[in-house]
């Protein structure tokens, strides 16, 4: 069981003889050690307080300063005690399972209206991503059930008239009313292991997640709720190497959450963020895990890096797999420069639209095609431009985040700077028997992810004993790909 520190904040007597000890508010003057607390109400903050019983203390007139002391202390270790002795009596509040641990006993998968992205790339990619959920119950264990919330019969149709009946079978369809202002990527609604899940309750543009909650409830989940913002794809679950049950989260969701609380007129300090999430997933650590500028502060997340899984899956107790950018040489670029120089001055109709095509973000749009094979040729320089432009920087983010993440080792894995050859560690890691699988995407769309990189992340997950099963997909020019339209609840 971890240990919690309540920091006791005041006494309340609600007569004179009887005192309550109240915790986890910041204007604490004292701190105890205790263990297991039921919570039953909330702080200033909106996370929820550690109450201790009342207990019945000698009115102050009648002891000395020194009395009264060892009288609080004794009467608070009671209380402590008592509070042990009732929560030993309820179920315990275990740690979700890791990923790399799950059974994959069933997933989550989401497809929300047209309506709901209409002018957007996600109704005119719908059939995309509907083809990436559709590889991923064709690839998952023949022990995995799916429900797949759908907003439209359509859909469902869709998915069905694609799978053989055996999948058919593990696959139930629901009607999800809280899609209505969601998305596909369903592992952002929230975090658990199939079993256990938490919530976030406020969101800045995510409505739907105290209603999946419910339905989440109904359907075999213990749900729990927490006043903070979060999406799943900027957490993880695991272990350091010390066997400590650790939840890893993005310091873009602390700034987020802490943004919404100054809006509503109160502060939310770090200390309060890891405190409240320690209490939900009943983990022994939460670590933020970002950059920090000159006097400590945390700073927001990349664009390249918004969530954890697009550049970073827990594999093991105390052993994480992490992109690496390749940065050319001097004389690499030299030569990507020589080479888009020609074909400016040969054809720059076509160099325009190649140049759209990499946005300088790196980014593929599926919904731009255009390019004829004859520009193929010039790819390779452009993705060293890029490089240039771009993977310094995100190496020197990479760096901090490792910093960040006491307790752990780390496995370089070499990823290009464009989404088809970035995303390989955005998929879904799973135990069957004793055998770590890993169901690994592999973009073949417009322009492929190279084989020479997907062979060697092969090669690398057989290094530290995961097998990898491909799954083809084009969904990552939308900024994610297996495991970002997954949830495990």
């Amino acid at each position: 069981m971890c240990a919690e520190i309540v920091k006791v904040t005041r006494i309340e007597p609600s007569n004179p003889d009887v005192v309550r000890a109240v915790g986890s508010t910041r204007n604490a003057t004292s701190t105890i050690q205790c263990h297991g607390l039921t919570s039953s109400s909330r702080s200033e903050s909106g996370f929820e307080k550690l109450l201790l019983p009342s207990v019945l203390l000698p009115p102050r007139a009648h002891t000395s300063g020194s009395e009264h002391n060892d009288t609080w202390k004794v009467l608070l270790r009671e209380a402590v005690d008592a509070a042990q002795e009732r929560r030993e009596q309820k179920r315990e509040l275990s740690p979700v399972c890791p990923e790399y641990d799950d059974r994959l006993e069933k997933l989550t998968l989401f497809s929300p209206p047209r309506s709901a992205h209409s002018s957007g790339e996600y109704a005119r990619d719908e059939r995309v991503m509907l083809d990436a959920q559709v590889g991923i119950i064709q690839a998952a264990p023949k022990h995995t059930h799916f429900t797949f919330y759908v907003a439209e019969k359509r859909a469902e149709t869709y998915i069905r008239e694609r799978l053989d009946a055996d999948q058919q079978k593990r696959t139930t369809f629901l009607s999800g009313i809280f899609l209505e202002k969601y998305n596909f990527w369903a592992q952002d609604i929230g975090e658990g292991d199939g079993s256990r899940m938490v919530v976030p309750t406020i969101a800045d543009h995510w409505t739907g997640t105290e209603k999946y909650g419910s339905v989440a409830a109904r359907h075999g989940s213990s749900v729990t709720h927490i006043d903070v913002r979060f999406a799943g794809g900027n957490t993880y679950l695991c272990r350091d190497k010390e066997g400590r049950s650790t939840l890893l989260i993005g310091a873009g969701d602390f700034l987020a959450s802490q943004k919404l609380y100054s809006e509503k007129g109160q502060s939310l300090s770090e200390q309060d963020f890891c405190d409240g999430l320690q209490r939900a997933f009943g983990t022994e650590r939460v670590l933020i895990v970002g950059m920090r500028d000159d006097k400590g502060r945390l700073l927001d997340q990349s664009s390249a890096h918004f969530h954890l899984d697009l550049c970073m899956l827990p594999i093991a107790h105390g052993k994480i797999a992490v992109v690496k950018y390749h940065e050319p040489s001097k004389e690499e670029v030299m030569a990507a420069k020589a080479v888009l120089n020609a074909l400016q001055k040969e054809d720059p109709h076509s160099f325009r639209k190649l140049q759209e095509l990499f946005e300088h973000k790196a980014h593929f749009s599926e919904s731009r095609p255009g390019l004829v094979k004859s520009l193929e040729h010039a790819f390779p320089a452009f993705r060293t431009i890029l490089e240039d432009e771009h993977a310094g920087a995100r190496n020197k983010e990479l760096d901090a985040f490792r910093k960040s993440l006491s307790g752990f080792d780390f496995v370089e894995f070499p990823c290009g700077i464009t989404d088809a050859d970035r995303y390989f560690l955005n998929g879904i890691i799973f135990k069957e028997g004793e055998q770590k699988k890993f169901l690994m995407p592999v973009y073949d769309g417009f322009s492929a992810s190279d084989p020479a990189l997907v062979t060697k992340h092969i090669d690398l997950f057989a290094n530290q004993g995961v097998e990898v099963v491909t799954v083809k997909e084009r969904t990552r020019h939308l900024l994610g790909s297996l495991h970002c339209l997954t949830n495990r609840n």
